[in-house]
């Protein structure tokens, strides 16, 4: 499954904005543009309609990184897996961000569907080895959503 990510500045998101949605792909030019559509969107969708599900982050520090580690689906179930790597020290300067997060999800047969999302939060102190990161902290969230 195709995926990608934004960075967005805290000021155009709100931290209360939903953690997970799913869109019409062509609702928006672009990935804050098809979030931000979420209310104004159907939520039960076309069968000949490309849909894409947009997680939201938590806000990140400029050390933090975030990535996809899984995305498939199975029937009518997707799953998400989620990890970010957050910076647990000082910082002199420092640009707090949400990232977008898109899964596309195709075009989808008559159906209710479910994307589960994992997100596992990792912690580390040196800058310059976030690989090197513990503490791990998991959490789950899911979005049931019909397509006819």
């Amino acid at each position: 499954m195709k995926t990608n990510i934004d960075k967005i500045s805290v000021d155009l998101l709100n931290e209360n904005d939903p953690r997970l949605v799913v869109v019409a792909k062509n609702i928006g030019q672009s990935l804050l543009g098809r979030y931000q559509q979420y209310p104004k969107s159907a939520q039960t969708f076309a069968s000949n309609e490309s849909l894409v599900a947009i997680v939201k982050s938590e806000p990140l520090a400029t050390p933090d990184l975030i990535e996809v580690t899984y995305a498939r689906g199975a029937g009518h179930t997707f799953l998400i897996s989620i990890e970010s790597r957050h910076y647990d020290g000082d910082l002199a300067a420092n640009v707090e961000t949400f990232a977008l997060i898109q899964v596309e999800l195709g075009k989808l047969p008559p159906g209710t569907y479910e994307v589960i999302v994992i997100e596992t939060k990792l912690y580390f102190l040196n800058l310059g080895t976030p690989e090197k990161a513990t503490d791990p902290t998991a959490k789950s969230f899911q979005l049931s959503f019909d397509v006819h």
